[in-house]
């Protein structure tokens, strides 16, 4: 049987150590037993398991959704209907989240409206509106909280261009 470090679990499933403690704090994952060094010691188990976290993470699943599917998986005599039910209210979550950010890019869009581009900043109708007290309450990005569900934008071509053109400062020390 393999036993794995923190840092071989890592590079092995392409999550960084720090969420591997995290999903540990949060009961997705097991901890796993310390060797005499008081390093971590993972098992095939556990890189499975974490494997499995990341792909439901990849499919946007909250956390509660991944803990009661792993408890699922984990029972294999229960029936589909339980899954079923964890994956169509996260589909209903991603319905309002939809319905949610359509309504926020009307709202922007209608902001993008007012301003004619030409004028001084000092009289900019965007930023007037944006310093309104009422306006975050009117807004429909109002309807986002840390609670909403976590969504992994994808990486534009400008994005990529930005990460390549830019060192780390780890890098750049001599």
């Amino acid at each position: 049987m393999s036993a794995y470090s923190i840092g071989q679990m890592a590079e092995r499933s392409g999550v960084r150590p720090v969420t591997i403690r995290y999903y540990e704090k949060a009961g997705l994952m097991e901890r796993p037993p310390r060797l005499k060094n008081g390093y971590r010691s993972y098992q095939e188990k556990d890189l499975a398991r974490l494997n499995f976290i990341r792909h439901c993470r990849r499919h946007n699943l909250s956390l509660d959704a991944i803990r009661k599917l792993a408890r699922l998986k984990e029972a294999p005599d229960s029936s589909c209907v339980a899954v079923n039910d964890i994956i169509d209210r996260e589909i209903e979550k991603l319905e309002e989240l939809s319905a949610s950010i359509g309504a926020l890019k009307d709202h922007l869009t209608d902001l993008r409206r007012k301003c004619p581009g030409d004028g001084p900043v000092a009289r900019c109708p965007i930023l007037k509106d944006l310093s309104d007290e009422n306006c975050s309450a009117e807004s429909p990005g109002a309807l986002f909280s840390d609670s909403s569900p976590r969504i992994i934008w994808p990486e534009t071509e400008a994005d990529k261009g930005k990460r390549r053109g830019k060192e780390s400062p780890e890098k750049t020390r001599k």
